[in-house]
């Protein structure tokens, strides 16, 4: 199964100049927060977020 993007809202509002892309540094920073979550929560086949109706300790 291939993971599909979809648009992103802000990359339509930057190539307006809108808004200011993201810097290197916030990049690493969503990517940290992001490993962080999947090894705590695991990540779904979809690529969405792990299944939030039962909690771990349940």
């Amino acid at each position: 199964m291939s993971e599909s993007k979809r648009p992103s809202v802000l990359a339509g509002l930057i190539a307006e100049g809108k808004a200011d892309p993201i810097t290197a540094e916030e990049r690493a920073i969503v990517a940290e927060i992001r490993a962080y979550y999947e090894k705590k929560f695991g990540r779904r086949a979809d690529g969405g977020s792990a299944d939030r109706g039962i909690p771990k300790s349940a």
